[in-house]
């Protein structure tokens, strides 16, 4: 995909992450808000439009129940009941990625013709249909679908230039706000392969954010009845408050991960209640210590041993703790290769994973082309939207089987579920539509410069795809 003007996007749990690349072969993470998270939150305005991000938060502080924090945990759900309005689910998925397509849109003044969606390797067939249709439904063009550890893998061998032996193993350690995730990689003739997979649904760093919430609470007059209002809030101004302990507590965690001390307001108590390092460790550790349990059986699965591992990828937010190396190069014996932005990671590998032209053969220590572990077959419709337009990663391949471990259950149809169409054009009288994130088909929102001119706002040029050496693979 050299040459043209490419977006990433990485819909996660809690947020989500699109990073732009240029012809000119530099990239940039895209801002909401003056942020590089989007979070993944939407709500339901009087209209029945739908709002994502910054937007959706101040909406919930007024009208929590149409408010949905996290549309990816609701994705088998197929319908979605904010206030007293129902949504298909495919509605709410586009909204985020509908508004961090049309931001990417604004960065570049061009409608950019090429979208990667990576996508957890355990999801099944119908949930990345999902996946599909919902950017269809949100006008995004027609998605690469990357999973997430080939992504993460393909960033440290081809920008961090990580040297991966054909034949040999990696290990992509994802630890999210909300998830975790150890995926165990083969290096072979086309790219990463799946070997083994396994994770937690219910285990991320916000399990450390509670936990840090609690100690706050035994350590700051626990009698106190403010924090029956931070911690079970009812009125706005209760929501307003628990919302920023709950965004001061997270910053504090980051603050940690390069001080020794730092200090987390309490609001309505008006404290700054002091945290250090060795204490922020004894709290986050039994969370910590669940996720290299899973990755240890990860390994049992693939038959590996963890001293065959050729590296291993700590990505996503959480995993930048320090303890997180420490407990992993314990466990394992290997150092993992750690990075100042372990979130960029995964839509950063995107770009480079993705197939060179459509369908074409994949680049060098990508994944195969798209869709590397099989798509529903032709003409088969997926689940809660009207098929994405021909030419999708849902149309035309054959379905595969995906190599390697996999978790049960993942991408089960539900029960019940009738199959749901894509919401009509906003204004509709009929049920409420998604507002036009997506850019319409042939309509660029900004005239494309005729010569994007280099290093556009960043200085921050993109190295090659990594090329092994000749012999080895």
């Amino acid at each position: 995909m050299h040459g043209q003007w490419q977006v990433a996007i990485d819909f996660g749990t809690s947020n989500a992450i699109a990073v732009v690349s240029g012809p000119n072969g530099w990239t940039r993470p895209v801002t909401f808000d003056g942020a590089p998270l989007l979070p993944a939150g939407v709500f339901a305005q009087d209209s029945g439009a739908l709002v994502v991000g910054k937007e959706a938060e101040r909406g919930a502080l007024r009208a929590p129940g149409r408010f949905e924090p996290s549309p990816k945990r609701r994705i088998d759900e197929g319908r979605v009941l904010l206030g007293d309005r129902e949504y298909d689910v495919s509605w709410l998925i586009g909204a985020v990625l509908g508004k961090a397509y049309a931001e990417a849109c604004v960065l570049t003044r061009t409608r950019i013709p090429t979208v990667v969606l990576p996508y957890p390797v355990g999801w099944g067939q119908r949930r990345r249909a999902v996946l599909a249709a919902s950017a269809a439904a949100a006008r995004v063009p027609a998605p690469c679908l990357v999973p997430e550890p080939i992504a993460a893998a393909c960033y440290f061998v081809s920008t961090q230039r990580v040297v991966v032996p054909s034949g040999r193993h990696v290990l992509v350690y994802d630890l999210g706000g909300g998830t975790f995730e150890a995926t165990v990689l083969r290096m072979g003739a086309r790219g990463f392969e799946v070997v083994a997979t396994g994770g937690m649904a219910d285990v991320g760093g916000n399990d450390i954010d509670a936990a840090i919430v609690a100690y706050l609470r035994e350590q700051v007059r626990p009698d106190d009845g403010a924090w029956k209002q931070l911690t079970q809030p009812g009125s706005s101004l209760e929501l307003q408050a628990s919302r920023a302990l709950w965004d001061g507590v997270r910053e504090a965690k980051e603050r940690l991960s390069r001080a020794a001390s730092t200090v987390v307001s309490v609001p309505l108590l008006r404290v700054d209640a002091p945290l250090g390092r060795e204490q922020f460790e004894d709290m986050a550790r039994p969370v910590l210590e669940r996720t290299i349990t899973v990755t240890l059986g990860v390994l049992s699965d693939a038959r590996i041993r963890p001293s065959d591992l050729a590296a291993v990828f700590p990505v996503d937010g959480s995993s930048r703790i320090p303890l997180v190396a420490t407990l992993l190069h314990r466990a394992l014996g290997v150092a993992p290769i750690s990075i100042e932005e372990p979130h960029l990671a995964v839509a950063l590998g995107s770009l480079v994973a993705a197939p060179a032209q459509g369908s074409g053969p994949s680049r060098s220590g990508a994944a195969p082309a798209t869709p590397p572990h099989g798509m529903p077959a032709q003409g088969a419709a997926p689940p809660h939207g009207t098929a994405p337009p021909q030419g999708s990663p849902a149309q035309g391949r054959p379905a595969q089987g995906r190599p390697g471990q996999s978790r049960p259950g993942q991408g089960a149809a539900p029960r019940g579920v009738p199959q749901r169409g894509v919401p009509p054009q906003q204004g509709a009288p009929t049920r409420p539509g998604i507002p036009p994130y997506g850019v319409p088909p042939g309509v660029p929102p900004y005239p494309p410069p005729a010569s994007p001119p280099p290093y556009w706002g960043i200085a921050r040029p993109v190295p090659p795809p990594y090329v092994p050496p000749p012999g080895s693979g």
